[in-house]
């Protein structure tokens, strides 16, 4: 809790992971072997739990193309909310030419081995294409280096004086900067409202 114009405001507990990934080794199928190399780029991706659903959510983290590669090397960062407790990273390796974009591999990276503390490390994952085969001894596609960082972050709740006054110096604005300008998840709004007594809880 943190105190703002005399009144206590509640804090939500997030937390965030903080991606950078720096490079790669392509060596792509065998038939692909003698064929121009790669214009590649990666995108990230979280496969997300919820409940006895898997949902794989796409992400803005994408990295720029390098073109005509089998090492490419990017430095891109990105941050994006996470579950500590639930959500696995995918990172998805493509191959943008002028007509199509193909897809050359993947790696994961499942966050609930980290747990709730935070961490920083520069890992190097293998690539594999799981429509192929999902045997550790099948042909590597490569590799892929990224730093991951994950760290908690404390955020203001929507208090019903934001609504109210909307003058007020800590407006909804400003809390929604203060999330460093991420969307509110569906059950995150949903948990906010049903806190400030905009929505009933059908269960109750």
């Amino acid at each position: 809790r943190i105190s703002c114009e005399g009144r206590t405001m509640r804090e939500k507990e997030l937390w965030f992971s903080e991606i950078t990934i720096h490079e790669a080794e392509l060596t792509g199928p065998r038939s692909e072997l003698l064929s121009p190399a790669p214009s590649s780029f990666v995108q990230l991706f979280v496969l997300a739990v919820k409940g006895n659903t898997t949902l794989t959510v796409p992400t803005d983290a994408k990295t720029k193309v390098v073109r005509d590669s089998w090492l490419p090397a990017w430095g891109d960062s990105f941050e994006v909310p996470v579950n500590p407790n639930e959500d696995i990273l995918v990172f998805k390796v493509y191959d943008k030419q002028s007509i199509q974009t193909s897809f050359m591999g993947l790696c994961m990276f499942p966050l609930p081995t980290i747990g709730t503390r935070e961490y920083s490390k520069q890992e190097t994952f293998e690539l594999f294409d799981p429509s192929i085969s999902t045997d550790v001894s099948a042909p590597s596609l490569g590799y892929l280096s990224v730093t991951i960082d994950l760290r908690k972050q404390f955020v203001p709740l929507l208090e019903l004086e934001d609504l109210q006054a909307p003058n007020r110096s800590l407006s909804l604005e400003d809390k929604t900067q203060g999330a460093g300008g991420r969307f509110l998840g569906i059950g995150e709004l949903a948990d906010l409202l049903l806190e400030q007594g905009y929505s009933v809880d059908p269960k109750a």
